[in-house]
């Protein structure tokens, strides 16, 4: 059976799905663009996922997928043509689901731990 993680890095964790979330919602309202939407939803499921299942792997997965499509984006898609809200939301987009990848990697480890 999963176990709760420490409670400030399940609230930490809460909380940058929350922004990620956020900002999505925004972008979306802004931009009307498929791929902000699906990133809402996307990160939307993860949050329910995490906040009801303690699924730690989900928020692991999330992360480093979140960030490598936004790589990916960086790398290989021209986003030059972002204005200055469009930009800054790019690189939320693509810095916060590094520390969240670290935080679900974290919190499965002490869960193994704890079974063992």
């Amino acid at each position: 059976m999963k176990r709760p993680p420490k409670k400030t890095d399940w609230k930490l964790t809460l909380g940058i799905l929350v922004f990620l979330i956020g900002i999505n919602a925004g972008w979306y309202v802004f931009s009307k663009g498929s791929g902000t939407l699906i990133a809402l939803i996307f990160y939307s499921v993860i949050f329910f996922l995490y906040w009801r299942m303690y699924d730690f792997r989900a928020v692991m997965l999330a992360g480093l997928m979140g960030f490598g499509i936004h790589l990916y984006e960086l790398i290989f898609l021209d986003t030059g043509g972002f204005q200055a809200l469009d930009t800054l939301l790019f690189y939320l987009n693509l810095i916060l689901p590094i520390p969240l990848a670290y935080l679900g990697y974290r919190a499965y480890q002490e869960n193994r731990k704890g079974e063992e």
